[in-house]
């Protein structure tokens, strides 16, 4: 049987190459584990006191149940609550979804064919962390919640979540951070989808009051805020770095200002990330904004920024922001960078593609041309973003691929020229030809 397989070639040897376009979307593989003492099983219909395999119990009779370092394994289907939350949750306790419910042998998981769903039907929030606890979230959906000020998906305070693998989805809150409230403490978020939440402030995700932070490699798409921070806001008060990368942060919307991002009066280390077909009025991409004794302080690498042509600014610095552009590219907004305040800001941009109606800003070693990104925002054949990159401490692009293939490259991706060539697998009889 002939198969068709993709080669990346290093550009130095390639010869001969066929320009593609690659889309990579969020997948999960079967999960197996087998029984401990510690592991809790439920289901939307358990009745059990028990909370195993053999006999699974409801969601609120395991949290209730469970210590820490217990593992919650939830079988596909929907759990609401007529509490304040769905689940709230004070133990270093794990969630899994995607139980299959079968009720022996070793526990299977796959959380796309068993979708496990804490439903808030738009009246309570869906997650609550209590302080101190550090619970692992993975493969859930997170959706409708409501939270009357923050975090109407999550809410956690001062509290040591991960958050892996799950969607979170149509929830609201009135205040900040309609799908994810993070305040203080620290967070691991990674590898979920963030869609169509919304909230005054924050519609995606808002993080504040020096939470230690990683988010990565999640998917940030279609949130709303009415104010500032459609996707992403991370606010107050410099004490720690929060590092944003390999993130896709595409078609969300603020009202006021920071349609893909705000960072305001604290610290951040933005690298590989895509920010395409965000809006606002100010900073349709990124919004810095600091203020007298809370400083911004922003490190931004190899970061693909795309606007819708006549929108706004791909990064604008408000005041009291020191921001330090390498290796990014900033294409087809009004104007790439717009700097509010000179004398209160301190910028930097080195070795940076501009390909917008204006750029009065562009820093050194600028490139100005169009960077010839296919649909996803990669790099294609001929561009001039490539290899025109300054050596930075990165090693892996969006895609996780090796950086760099040759020089480095400018942007979140890393161009690997790509050969298709055919793959003749053996018919069984045991010879390869």
């Amino acid at each position: 049987m002939e198969m068709i397989a993709k080669l990346n070639i290093p550009r130095q040897v390639l010869f001969v190459a066929i320009p593609f376009t690659v889309m990579v979307l969020p997948f999960f593989l079967p999960g197996t584990t087998g029984a401990n003492p510690g592991d809790l099983y439920v289901s939307p219909a358990g009745i059990s006191l028990d909370c195993t395999q053999a006999d699974p119990c409801d969601l609120a009779t395991a949290i209730q149940k469970a210590m820490d370092t217990d593992t919650i394994y939830l079988a596909g289907g929907v759990y609401h609550s007529s509490g304040d939350a769905v689940v709230s949750i004070t133990r270093d306790v794990s969630l899994y979804g995607g139980w299959d419910g079968s009720p022996i042998g070793a526990a299977q998981r796959d959380p796309s064919l068993y979708k496990s769903i804490l439903d808030g039907q738009q009246a309570r929030r869906v997650v609550v962390i209590s302080s101190g606890a550090a619970p692992v979230l993975m493969d859930l959906v997170i959706t409708n919640g409501y939270g009357d000020y923050s975090g109407g998906g999550v809410h956690s305070a001062a509290s040591h979540p991960t958050i892996q693998g799950c969607t979170i989805q149509d929830n609201h809150a009135d205040g900040d951070g309609g799908g994810i409230f993070i305040n203080g403490g620290s967070a691991l978020i990674v590898n979920n989808r963030i869609i169509s939440n919304s909230g005054n402030w924050a519609g995606g995700m808002r993080i504040i009051n020096n939470a230690q932070v990683v988010v990565e490699g999640n998917l940030v798409w279609g949130n709303t805020a009415n104010n500032t921070g459609g996707g992403i806001d991370i606010d107050c008060c410099g004490g720690t770095v929060a590092k944003v990368e390999r993130n896709f942060i595409s078609g969300n919307s603020a009202g006021t200002a920071g349609g893909g991002m705000v960072i305001a009066s604290t610290n951040a280390r933005l690298v590989n990330n895509i920010l395409s077909g965000n809006t606002a009025p100010e900073g349709a991409g990124i919004y810095l904004d600091g203020m007298e004794g809370y400083l911004v302080d922003v490190d931004l690498i190899n970061n693909t920024l795309s606007g819708l042509t006549s929108n706004d600014h791909a990064i604008y610095l408000n005041e009291y922001t020191t921001a330090s552009l390498i290796n990014n590219i900033l294409a087809k907004f009004t104007t790439g960078i717009h700097d509010n305040d000179p004398l209160s800001n301190v910028l930097n941009a080195d070795f940076n593609l501009f390909y917008n109606a204006s750029d009065p800003i562009v820093g050194t070693n600028v490139v100005l041309a169009d960077p010839l990104l296919d649909a996803g925002y990669h790099l294609t054949w001929g561009s001039p973003a490539i290899d025109a990159g300054s050596v930075v401490e990165n090693s892996i692009d969006i895609d996780g691929e090796a950086r760099p293939n040759g020089s480095f490259d400018l942007g979140a991706d890393e161009y690997y020229p790509s050969l298709y060539l055919p793959l003749l697998i053996s018919n069984g009889s045991g010879m390869m030809p």
